[in-house]
């Protein structure tokens, strides 16, 4: 009965794929990453907390991948590296914000909290605009691939699109974390509709390191941390500084200053986008 109730209670706070099948489930329950009330969550803690001491006493390669919501999930024994994503503060999102939500609203921040021995990072999760946390009906969060100076992760967010679309939609975004560089780049983000029926998981042998820069074949890019907070984009082959290229204005005219032609960042190509770094916190012993 006791690992009835716990596969229960893991399928119940994970979802797999948005589907017509699933969205019942999904809707059921308006708190992100928390399907079931707080009596039964309340019911099926100890159950939880035996699952994860479980998976913690796992190799790490045979550890579960998925992360759970507001929990730490270990990533990296030896390492001691943790990682999860958690509710932050309320803020107010504008009316309009979102098509399918008329009203003023208030949702809480997505926080990845990432912890390294009594070190814990923290970086903020917005949308594709960079100025409101998505609004997910839940979430779908999980591990990639993790190597010895990076880590690749996931995460997906639920949203009530049923104005637009019959089907329930899952925005992914494709994050790698430097642990070099103790920094958070987004690699991709897009609909669960580009995925073509194929799994998330397509994703984890999509980056290569070479020498001190990494290429992405996913979105057929190279780049290369140069401290905290800092990427540039690279050439895939060399690994040098990708050439920039003439900026143009709307008619496709070449914009000069001085005389000379302005040079620019490819505006086609990949453009990296760093997480947000928030307040770093120290655990005291």
């Amino acid at each position: 009965m006791k690992y009835f109730v716990l596969f229960y209670f893991l399928i119940s706070t994970q979802f797999i794929h948005a589907s017509d099948r699933n969205d019942e489930i999904l809707f059921s329950k308006s708190d992100p990453g928390n399907l079931l009330d707080r009596d039964t969550n309340e019911r099926y803690h100890d159950q939880f907390i035996d699952f994860k001491t479980t998976q913690n006493n796992l190799p790490d390669i045979k550890r579960n991948k998925s992360l759970f919501s507001n929990q730490y999930w270990l990533v990296n024994k030896k390492q001691d590296l943790w990682i999860g994503v958690f509710d932050g503060k309320y803020v107010k999102i504008p009316a309009g914000t979102y098509v399918n939500i008329p009203g003023e609203t208030l949702f809480p921040e997505s926080i990845i909290r990432i912890k390294r021995g009594d070190k814990i990072s923290q970086f903020l999760l917005l949308n594709s605009n960079c100025t409101y946390p998505s609004v997910c009906v839940n979430r779908r969060d999980g591990i990639l691939f993790d190597a010895h100076d990076y880590m690749v992760f996931y995460t997906g967010c639920a949203r009530d699109d049923r104005l637009a679309s019959k089907k329930l939609s899952v925005f992914y975004n494709i994050l790698f974390y430097s642990k070099t560089f103790d920094t958070i780049l987004q690699l991709d983000e897009f609909p669960d509709s580009a995925l073509q029926g194929e799994s998330i998981n397509v994703f984890k042998i999509s980056i290569e390191k070479v020498k001190d820069y990494y290429i992405d074949y996913s979105i057929e890019s190279a780049f290369k941390f140069t401290g905290p907070d800092q990427v540039i984009v690279v050439d895939e082959k060399t690994g040098k500084t990708q050439e920039k290229v003439q900026e143009t204005d709307d008619n496709g005219n070449p914009v000069m200053k001085n005389g000379e032609p302005v040079m620019i960042d490819d505006p086609d190509g990949f453009q990296p986008v760093i997480l947000k770094r928030l307040p770093e916190v120290t655990i005291a012993n």
